[in-house]
């Protein structure tokens, strides 16, 4: 037999799979609580038999109970304990898996991993087929309905001008409320539309202008309008945030609610409580401080996932900081707003992120989007660009510098209450073709 009729010998093919990343988000998911409660687990995604049987065990587990004992259980109740190995081998997979960093990257490499498995076992399909039948047209169409198949899930969808359109088109037709949540601006509201779901704006102004306060405005105008916000403050701890929004709808001064001793029979302590006592159940709140942008990102995914997050507040970005190194820090800043902006986008929630300036500005001079610290990259990234100043006579002031689906360099005065230390909403509009009618003027 000659060298050329040898024939090479072929490796046993193993489907592509990670062992690693699989424990890893297994482990992930009885580790990481938010991560826990928003991924419901995938047994398809899992190639490694024991991996795929601890998975079918999680998926009828309630997401509030994670712990071992109650996995096994669950693998008890499924007649699968003995077949992954027994509950050391469980343990081990569950809790000894290699650090998880983000989990949800891990998921899309297990999707993708499962999406080529499909793929290979069509092929093979075809191959065979060919083989049989030695038709090279139909393997031709058997393969390229078995990467449309398998890719399904993964590839982009190309639109044609028609499809645009038509969905426009018909959207005029629908009696439907857009997606966004109010600025506590009547007239920014039907300028740029509000704060949209998909989009994410960045919100420039000095110390002690009241950024805090503002994204207070807007997170509880959310919930009066049943919208769910996610505040994440990497500056301000949440005893801050819970006095600003207890003074906001209890009516109360700030000084009062930090000073304490109050009884039962202050009338202000009676309304601080009585708030207290309706407030909403649902998530609302991060304390970020000290903890880098990639942890908080993974967070911010979680909740938005498991709570149907209708926008996220982020105060703010100059207060960042990340695990990645970076040339400069004006290259990480545009690095952590665009991690953030990716999450949010990608979670279908709207953005609020909160910059400070250069430099201190005095009243009466007005910034503009340059004057945003690290700007250049975090302006070009936004739909809307607002900055918030002080005009000569001290008032607040709200100026559009960018606005990709309304109305830009417009500027509007927004409410200040001296005893809650806090904004009440839009008082005038400077500049505006369109006269408002009174009732626009004020939310009720």
């Amino acid at each position: 037999m000659n060298d050329t009729d040898q024939q090479p010998e072929i490796a046993p093919k193993t489907p592509p799979h990670s062992a690693e990343t699989e424990a890893a988000v297994l482990s992930a998911w009885s580790l990481h609580d938010r991560f826990g409660s928003a991924w419901k687990p995938e047994p398809e995604l899992f190639y490694v038999a024991k991996h795929r049987l601890i998975a079918q065990a999680m998926a009828k587990m309630d997401p509030n109970v994670r712990d071992e004992a109650s996995l096994f259980a669950q693998l008890d109740a499924d007649a699968t304990l003995n077949a992954v190995g027994g509950t050391g081998v469980v343990h081990a997979i569950v809790m000894g898996a290699p650090i998880y960093g983000d989990p949800w990257p891990h998921v899309g490499r297990l999707r993708e991993a499962h999406a080529l498995r499909e793929v290979l076992k069509l092929v093979d399909v075809a191959a065979a087929e060919a083989y049989e039948h030695k038709n090279l047209g139909a393997m031709i169409a058997k393969l390229q309905e078995a990467i449309a198949a398998g890719t399904s899930d993964m590839t982009a969808r190309v639109l044609s001008v028609s499809d645009l359109l038509r969905a426009v088109a018909e959207g005029m037709m629908q009696q439907r409320d857009v997606e966004r949540c109010r600025t506590g601006l009547p007239s920014l509201d039907k300028h740029i539309g509000g704060f949209q779901h998909k989009q994410v704006s960045v919100f420039g102004a000095g110390t002690s202008w009241g950024k805090s306060s503002y994204s207070v405005l807007v997170s509880d105008l959310a919930f009066e309008d049943g919208k769910r916000p996610l505040l994440v403050s990497f500056e301000d701890p949440e005893e801050l945030y819970g006095r600003r929004l207890a003074a906001r709808r209890a009516n109360v001064s700030p000084n009062r609610l930090r000073n304490g001793k109050y009884g039962p029979s202050n009338e202000e302590w009676s309304r601080v409580l009585g708030v207290a006592e309706r407030a909403e159940k649902t998530p609302f709140f991060i304390n970020a401080v000290g903890k880098t942008a990639e942890r908080v990102a993974t967070d911010i995914r979680c909740v938005c996932a498991s709570e149907a997050i209708d926008i996220v507040l982020i105060d703010y970005l100059q207060a960042v900081n990340c695990s990645k190194r970076h040339q400069d820090r004006r290259n990480e800043v545009t690095y952590i707003a665009r991690l953030f902006t990716d999450v949010i986008k990608s979670s279908g929630a709207a953005g609020l992120m909160f910059s400070q300036f250069k430099r201190p500005m005095k009243p009466g001079e007005k910034p503009t989007k340059h004057s945003l610290k690290e700007s250049g990259d975090l302006e070009n990234a936004a739909e809307n660009v607002l900055i918030g100043f002080l005009d000569s006579e001290g008032r607040r002031i709200i100026r559009t510098e960018k606005a990709k689906d309304g109305q830009a360099f417009k500027e509007y005065e927004i409410g200040w209450s001296d005893v809650t230390c806090g904004f009440t909403g839009e008082l005038a509009v400077y500049d505006d073709p369109e006269p408002l009618d009174e009732t626009d003027q004020r939310y009720p």
